[in-house]
């Protein structure tokens, strides 16, 4: 299994109030699943994202890739497992403002310390993601959905195995968004399994596993319920 979550929870303490974020989750991903979770705002989705990533730690429970507990790894070899195995999309596109958008999408790759100059796959996936000319512009000078545009090739230079996507379209216009949903299908069809929260509803042929999350509880939802409920596939 590529990605085992096991009884994960995360409480905070607000006064004398307990808040928990994310209650009791437990999912399985094997390679190749695309997952998406969908849930309103403040419904536990990033929160979750950030401690199967390592970002967060867990008030109790455990994260495995590759049957290796990730809390158990320090904080440089967790570094290189995000920078070399995984690609992050954040829900704000967190581009390092005194780095070109060449060197912000290359940057996981020397992180990684991998071996190449990826110069030329940077410059491919900036024009997949419909910036090909882009590539010596500063984040100042970027609009909101162009910087998320850059987050998603750069979280794709290292050919993740997995890809976690937090709102990766939110910013984006409908061609746009259509084209990024393609890019994190086709990585799946490549073998990559796609991990994604949004808060809108896509097709249900937008990958093979749906969850919805509210008060910090997940919930599967099998596909084939989802279409019939409505007696069709729901679109957005």
């Amino acid at each position: 299994m590529l990605l085992e979550i096991k009884e994960l929870s995360k409480e905070y303490q607000r006064g004398t109030r307990r808040f928990v974020a994310v209650s009791d989750v437990s999912l399985s991903l094997k390679t190749g699943d695309f997952l998406r979770i969908e849930g309103r705002s403040g419904s536990g989705k990033s929160t979750l994202l950030n401690m199967i990533i390592g970002l967060l730690k867990p008030t109790s429970g455990r994260v495995f890739f590759n049957g290796i507990d990730i809390f158990s790894l320090n904080d440089s070899d967790l570094s290189a497992l995000r920078n070399g195995c995984i690609g992050y999309i954040p829900q704000g596109a967190s581009l390092l403002s005194n780095l070109t958008v060449l060197d912000n999408v290359r940057l996981p790759w020397f992180l990684a310390d991998r071996q190449g100059d990826p110069t030329d796959r940077a410059y491919e996936l900036l024009e997949r993601v419909g910036l090909p000319n882009y590539h010596h512009q500063y984040p100042a000078h970027l609009s909101g959905g162009e910087m998320r545009r850059v987050a998603i090739a750069r979280a794709m230079i290292n050919q993740p195995v997995l890809l976690i996507a937090d709102e990766p379209t939110s910013d984006l216009d409908i061609e746009t968004t259509g084209e990024i949903l393609g890019q994190m299908k086709d990585l799946q069809k490549q073998g990559a399994t796609v991990l994604m929260v949004t808060h809108e509803k896509y097709s249900a042929a937008l990958g093979n596993r749906l969850c919805t999350m509210a008060g910090g509880r997940l919930k599967e939802i099998p596909l084939a319920y989802e279409r019939n409920q409505s007696g069709q596939v729901k679109g957005r």
